[in-house]
């Protein structure tokens, strides 16, 4: 062994099985000690190697040998994969960027781990990187024909759409996964369904700015612009009285959830005072065929 400090040395090895290996991904002692030099400038001998390796094993850390040593890491490739999708899933605000925390779940699998993302990760791991270099993305986006098959939807003359759109934020609206973004030749928000966005690709482009945008000063408080489009679908934001009957109500407070004011209206209905835009009010009214509508 060179003349490093011991506690250096054993170190260097539990780094180099931690890094470069897993259950899949085995090292032989002539490996190890290929890896020790490159990485860290040590020397050393099979002997030493031998004899810290049953320390590191004696010591109780994950180190194992079958046909060759590894470090068996906390988590399987299938459980960061699951915990990595979570990630962009978890409709929530996080406290950490989720590229940011994606990547320290990947550092938790070493070099030998290969993210295996599904398609909505993707998608939004895309979204979010371009958000983050505050640059435009384009996108098409796909449709379903009448067999029930998906393609990209074209123009009238068979040419793909190609959106490109400055995006501004991801979130959940109504269930799903939406991108709120401005387009190109548009003043106003719209939100496009990550489900149904295909070929995505981040341009050099910088994105417009918000103050540019109609309603672009809602998104500083992220939280009361999802409550004020309950449906997902973007729009102009007003406020409107609703006759609904008490059976319904709870459908009410769950649907509008933006400063929803209630009152009497006889024994059977009450007037609530919601805050929305008209799309998802009219939605609301049609999911409620005779127990909801619009009385101012």
């Amino acid at each position: 062994m060179s003349g490093a400090p011991k506690k250096l040395y054993i170190l260097a090895i539990l780094e180099v099985l931690r890094i470069f290996t897993d259950s899949g991904h085995r090292l032989l002692q002539a490996d190890i000690l290929r890896l020790l030099k490159s990485e860290y400038g040590l020397n050393a001998n099979r002997k030493s190697l031998r004899r810290n390796l049953a320390d590191l094993q004696e010591a109780g850390y994950p180190v194992r040998y079958r046909r060759g040593w590894y470090y068996e890491h906390e988590f399987t490739e299938n459980e960061l994969n699951c915990l990595e999708n979570s990630i962009y899933e978890w409709p929530g605000e996080m406290p950490v960027s989720r590229l940011e925390l994606e990547g320290r779940l990947a550092g938790l699998g070493g070099r030998c781990y290969s993210p295996c993302l599904n398609d909505l990760a993707r998608s939004m791991r895309l979204i979010l990187e371009a958000i983050e270099r505050g640059v435009k993305v384009r996108f098409a986006e796909i449709e379903y024909d009448l067999s029930g098959q998906t393609h990209r939807r074209c123009d009238a003359e068979g040419t793909v759409i190609v959106h490109t759109v400055s995006p501004y934020r991801t979130a959940v609206m109504g269930g799903r996964h939406v991108l709120v973004g401005a387009a190109d030749g548009r003043d106003s928000l719209e939100h496009y369904p990550l489900r149904f966005m295909t070929d995505i690709t981040l341009t050099e482009t910088p994105s417009r700015d918000l103050s540019g945008v109609i309603d672009g000063a809602g998104l500083s408080q992220m939280s009361r612009y999802i409550a004020e489009h309950p449906s997902s679908s973007a729009g102009r934001v007003v406020q409107k009285v609703l006759r609904v009957h008490r059976s319904v109500l709870c459908d009410l407070m769950d649907y509008f959830t933006a400063d929803t004011r209630l009152s009497a209206d006889g024994a059977a209905s009450v007037r609530a005072v919601v805050r929305a835009d008209e799309t998802s009010i009219r939605r609301f009214i049609l999911l409620h065929p005779g127990k909801a509508e619009v009385v101012g």
